[in-house]
């Protein structure tokens, strides 16, 4: 070592050492509340954790049952002629009983009876329709009266079908 390394070794000063410490304090209180109701917690917490998961449960269910069943809506184009023997002949006349049924198996789901077609500003005539409670299913047969039968899907009852 040379006489100038010497003299920076000597010249320099030893670091303090650092300690990230407090110094300890007083003793804590006990929490005797803890322990007299440890059990009554645990006891509390299997119960909502219970009463949660059930929750749950039947949330999942009633959902389950909610989706298997909608309304089944939508809107029959008319003629807008007024004439009386134009709306005998018809299938889609006023007081006609529309039928949606399983496009499988020929249950019938649910029907309603059409009211009076209504004029959009357009100049078109519509007759709507709504069937509460329709079990889902893929396929449905939708019939007017005994002269009319289509095929409609789920999604489009369930947005409303314009036939």
């Amino acid at each position: 070592m040379t006489t100038s390394e010497n003299q920076l070794d000597s010249n320099v000063s030893p670091t303090p050492e650092l300690r990230f410490f407090l110094p300890q304090g007083p003793q804590l209180p006990r929490r005797n509340w803890q322990h007299r109701w440890k059990s009554g917690i645990r006891i509390g917490s299997i119960l909502a954790a219970v009463v949660l998961v059930a929750g749950g449960v039947i949330a999942s269910i009633l959902g389950l049952i909610a989706a298997s069943h909608f309304n089944a809506s939508g809107a029959i184009e008319v003629s807008c002629i007024t004439d009386p023997q134009e709306s005998v002949s018809r299938p889609a006349r006023p007081g006609a009983v529309l039928s949606i049924l399983d496009a499988s198996t020929g249950e019938k789901y649910g029907s309603t009876t059409l009211g009076r077609p209504t004029t959009l500003p357009s100049g078109i005539c519509l007759q709507k329709f709504e069937v509460q409670d329709v079990r889902a299913a893929g396929m449905y047969t939708l019939t007017i009266g005994d002269t009319y039968r289509t095929l409609v899907s789920e999604d489009q009852l369930r947005r409303g079908v314009l036939l």
